[in-house]
């Protein structure tokens, strides 16, 4: 069984194990893709055969994944994609050690966004300050942490203004994204501008 090929155990893998185990459809779609770069890597490194598989040259394919620059969840994919694949060798009885277990995924990054300091919140405000309605999208963003693409989807009829002799507030209504409900953020006074009332 260690003679078949790297290509062969592949179509193996895709037209039975799979189906077997009932993959969801972006899954099969993203380990075929996974592997097929995989397939690609290991045969331009002249491994071309299941039976020359190993931990060493495994490790080396993920090392490259981070030298060429991939993220951490888009390598602990690939990563998943091959201990699948490994897994279905070794319980076909393609290889005789089961080495889907001892590879270990990349840890996750940080991706807790950076907050601005203050003097990068004021050199961007600075660099917009001759134009209204620059001022008011860069203030909107800076107050209430917004998303740009929430921004660009505000319409007027979202945001709210209760201006009376006691405050001045508001709220501003964010429209949902799919599967997510809609958000109310109030407005504080640092919100609460005369470049509201004169964005064109």
């Amino acid at each position: 069984m260690g003679a078949i090929t790297l290509k062969k155990a592949l179509n193996d893998y895709k037209s039975v194990h799979m189906p077997y185990r009932n993959f969801a459809g972006r899954t099969r779609v993203e380990y075929e893709k996974d592997l097929n770069k995989v397939v690609r890597y290991f045969e331009q490194a002249g491994i071309n055969y299941v039976k020359q598989l190993g931990l060493p040259v495994i490790e080396r394919y993920v090392a490259h994944l981070e030298q060429e620059g991939f993220a951490s969840q888009t390598r602990r994919r690939n990563v998943a994609s091959i201990r699948s694949f490994l897994s279905f060798l070794y319980q076909d009885g393609y290889i005789d050690v089961d080495i889907a277990k001892r590879i270990v995924p990349p840890f996750l990054e940080n991706t807790m966004p950076r907050v601005l300091t203050q003097a990068e919140c004021d050199r961007i405000r600075k660099a917009c300050a001759g134009t209204t309605r620059d001022t008011a999208i860069i203030e909107l963003l800076l107050q209430t942490g917004i998303k740009l693409s929430e921004v660009i989807n505000l319409r007027l009829n979202d945001i709210v203004f209760e201006d009376t002799e006691v405050r001045r507030s508001g709220f501003m209504r964010i429209p949902a994204g799919r599967g997510k409900k809609e958000r109310v953020i109030p407005l504080n006074t640092k919100d609460w501008s005369s470049n509201w009332r004169e964005c064109p």
